[in-house]
C-alpha cells in the first residue's frame, strides 16, 4: 500500500518517483489516488522547483492517463505555491507546449490549463519567449 511508504527527506526521490509514476498504469482507481496524494506528500517536502523537476521528464510517458495526471499535479502545484516560485520555466513550458499537439484531445486541453496556470505565477512575456 502507497500510503505506508516512507516519504521522508532521507529516501532516494529519483528511485521513488518511476516507481509511482508506473502506478498511474494500475487500473485500480485506488492505487491511482494514493499514488496522487503520495506525489502531493513529495510536493510538500520538496517545495514545487524540485518536484517539478523530478515529474516534468515524464510529461514524455507513452499513457495518456500518465500525462493527464502528471499534468494535474503540475496545476495542483501551482496553484497552492506562493507568488514566483523560480521553477526551471523553459523546460517545464517547453514541457507543456509540446503536448498541445497530442493525439489526445484530453493531454491537449490539460496542457493548455496548465500553460494557463502558468500565467497566474509568471509574467506572461516569459511564457511567450519560451514558446517562440
Amino acid at each position: 500500500m502507497l500510503s505506508t511508504v516512507n516519504l521522508s527527506k532521507e529516501f532516494e526521490p529519483k528511485k521513488l518517483v518511476p516507481l509511482l509514476i508506473k502506478k498511474y498504469t494500475e487500473k485500480s482507481v485506488r492505487i491511482r489516488v494514493e499514488t496522487t496524494d503520495a506525489l502531493k506528500h513529495l510536493l510538500k517536502i520538496f517545495r514545487i522547483r524540485r518536484f517539478l523537476s523530478l515529474i516534468v521528464p515524464y510529461l514524455h510517458y507513452p499513457h495518456f492517463n500518465i500525462k493527464q495526471e502528471i499534468m494535474n499535479l503540475i496545476i495542483f502545484s501551482f496553484l497552492t505555491s506562493k507568488g514566483t516560485v523560480g521553477f526551471d520555466l523553459p523546460s517545464t513550458v517547453k514541457a507543456l507546449s509540446s503536448l498541445l499537439t497530442d493525439k489526445n484531445f484530453k493531454v491537449r486541453f490539460i496542457a493548455l490549463e496548465a500553460l494557463a496556470y502558468i500565467t497566474l505565477i509568471e509574467d506572461t512575456e516569459k511564457i511567450l519567449k519560451v514558446v517562440k
